[in-house]
Parts: C-alpha cells; structure tokens; sequence
C-alpha cells in the first residue's frame, strides 16, 4: 500500500511516494553511478557486477546494470521476497540464494567472484556494496536534494 505525502514548505510542493517502486528511484541514481564508474576502465560486456541485498539494491543494481549492457549476480538471502527475486531475475540478473546471516551473505558473494573470474579471467568482476559506499551514496543524496530543492 503506498502512502503519499506532499511537503508544501519547500520552494514548490513535492509530493512523495513510499510503499511502490517509485521509492527506488533514488536508488538506481547511486547504483547506475557505481556501474558507470567500472565502466570508464570495462567494457560493458566484459563487467560483472555482484552484490548481496534482501531486494531494493538488488533490484537498482540489476537493473542498472542491464540500461548499461553489463551482467549483475546478486545473492539474496533464501527468506527474500519472492516478489523481489523475481524482480531482480526480470531484469536479467542471477540469483544465488543464501541463508539469511550477513556472513553467509558475504560468503557467497565471494564464492560468486571467485566462480565468475575463474569462468572468464579476461572478465571484470566487481563487488558493489550495498550500503556505506562512496560511490553510491553521494549519487543517492543528489537525487533527494534534487527532490527537495
């Protein structure tokens, strides 16, 4: 169920959504930024990008990374939504399930990195965290200021 509300004491009214895709938005921002950054060194099609998320930065960086023609792997823990497992395999992404501990989260990504680099040693393989990064957070806050501006 989404909920809105309008803030009318910035300089016009801006109304936000929260509870629907639309509070990605801000996301994608952050992640498409952290992609675009591998980039300027890979070629798209030689980029993999990999991650692990309970579904909104596995959601954004999927589908960032297929806008920009790059491959993603998430791993998601086995108690993800299936609706945002589904998303993120709609966007063209691999999904390898994990139990539910930020430790076995990690585990696998790096056995993910490790399979995906010994497949295609030519293959740029990089780990995009999901949180505290300095390339995804200043591209984030510069949507929100973009909105309350």
């Amino acid at each position: 169920m989404a909920v809105r509300k309008t803030l009318y004491h910035l300089k016009r009214p801006v109304s936000l959504v929260y509870g629907t895709h639309h509070d990605l938005a801000f996301k994608i921002r952050g992640a498409t930024n952290a992609i675009r950054s591998l980039l300027q060194e890979n070629s798209p099609s030689k980029l993999t990008v990999v991650t692990h998320s309970s579904g909104n930065h596995a959601q954004t960086l999927s589908l960032a990374a297929r806008q920009l023609g790059a491959c993603a792997n998430v791993v998601m823990p086995i108690t993800s939504s299936p609706v945002k497992k589904a998303a993120v395999r709609g966007y063209g992404a691999i999904v390898t399930e994990c139990i539910p501990t930020l430790q076995a989260r990690e585990d696998a990504a790096r056995e993910v990195i490790n399979q995906e680099m010994a497949q295609d040693p030519q293959r740029k393989v990089a780990f995009v965290p999901p949180y505290d990064d300095g390339v995804l957070c200043p591209a984030s806050i510069r949507a929100v200021v973009e909105i309350l501006l």
